[in-house]
């Protein structure tokens, strides 16, 4: 008796199993259709050969200063404070100073640098005043001597693909791209054989100028810069290695800030 009981139990178990299993492949059937009438991302190019792969290659030498002798082992971390919220309505700058919130942005992520515990090397900022005092809120809690940098002044690196009419004059593209490239160029290269340890170092500045840094550093095109928000006081930090490499731990990291103080 039990015997047959195991048997039906058994058979009764096969039969759920096969009619499950042709119900799933119906369902995958149905998906696969789906997708390949409408596909969930645009189309690639297909690569045919290495001459025609879109695949772009990694450039080892884009600081020029690759070279066939001894590497470090450490590395230069180039950590993006954006500026706190401040004035917009400011006729100039000295009436574009933070808000009592820019304020308190900056203290927040002035206290997450120090919970970071890292041995920071300095900080520099631009020279425009909304920069100048999130750096010193920041410089107060870490004790480190600010330093200043024209050239990181806010700007419109380059003309944004998708474009945007109106947004700036050609002649206004063509004077900010030499000068936040220069700053790129000043600012961010591997570190040398001689460095024995890692190096943090704070840049605080605007949010079209991290956005660039971010595509340069990356070798991304620099013209997708507009394709995304860097929210006031985040963090944005950048790790350059001695072979060349290049690596992004945080974009925009706004996690310490309580939601209602997130602006943009």
């Amino acid at each position: 008796m039990w015997s047959k009981c195991r048997a039906i139990v058994g058979l009764g178990i096969g039969v759920g199993v096969g009619v499950g299993l042709i119900a799933y492949k119906k369902h995958i059937d149905v998906v696969e259709a789906f997708y390949a009438e409408k596909p969930p991302f645009p189309p690639q190019p297909f690569c045919v050969g290495p001459e025609n792969c879109p695949i772009t290659k990694w450039d080892y030498n884009w600081d020029h200063r690759c070279s066939d002798g001894p590497v470090t082992a450490f590395s230069r971390n180039i950590i993006m404070i954006s500026h706190g919220q401040y004035n917009t309505q400011g006729k100039n700058d000295d009436e574009r100073g933070l808000t009592e919130l820019g304020k308190k942005q900056a203290e927040a992520v002035a206290h997450r640098l120090v919970e970071y515990n890292l041995p920071y090397y300095f900080i520099i900022n631009s020279h425009l005043k909304r920069s100048e005092e999130t750096a010193a809120i920041i410089r107060a809690k870490l004790g480190l001597k600010q330093d200043h940098m024209k050239w990181l002044q806010e700007g419109t690196p380059t003309p944004p693909e998708p474009s945007i009419d109106g947004l700036r004059e050609p002649f206004v593209f063509h004077q900010d791209s030499a000068r936040i490239e220069a700053a790129f160029r000043k600012l961010f290269y591997r570190p040398g054989p001689e460095l024995k340890e890692h190096r943090y170092e704070i840049v605080v500045c605007h949010a079209n100028i991290i956005r660039f840094f971010v595509c340069r550093a990356l070798q991304f095109p620099p013209e997708a810069w507009l394709r995304w928000q860097i929210p006031h006081a985040s963090i944005t930090w950048i790790s350059i290695y001695g072979s060349g490499m290049v690596s992004v731990n945080q974009i925009g990291d706004i996690g310490f800030l309580p939601p209602q103080t997130i602006t943009f």
